[in-house]
């Protein structure tokens, strides 16, 4: 079953609310291994709800390589991440009205 717009829309701002807003101190905090494989899920399931975009449009995929001992970093920033987060939202927009509320799927 496919996954439609407002769904993953939804979905990706509650992860966008939820990434950290640092400080400028903290600027430079690169994301879990394990965020970066949420965030390139989410990237695969809005492909496949939108595949009429432009694949130019898409973000990369982000680095989940896991690390030998430890969490592991991605090569992203969480400042990055919610850069990334918004341009989904924008590209999954175009698929429904999110100023409508809550799309039922």
């Amino acid at each position: 079953m496919a996954v439609a717009p407002d769904q993953l829309y939804n979905q990706i701002k509650v992860a966008l609310d939820s990434a950290p807003k640092l400080s400028a101190k903290d600027a430079d905090v690169y994301v879990t291994v394990a965020i970066a494989k949420n965030f390139n899920q989410l990237l695969e399931l809005a492909k496949e709800a939108m595949p009429e975009v432009d694949k130019r449009r898409w973000p990369d995929a982000l680095d989940a390589t896991p690390a030998a001992m430890g969490p592991g970093r991605s090569n992203i920033t969480f400042a990055e991440l919610r850069t990334l987060y918004g341009q989904l939202m924008a590209i999954l927009a175009e698929g429904f009205d999110p100023t409508a509320g809550w799309g039922l799927a």
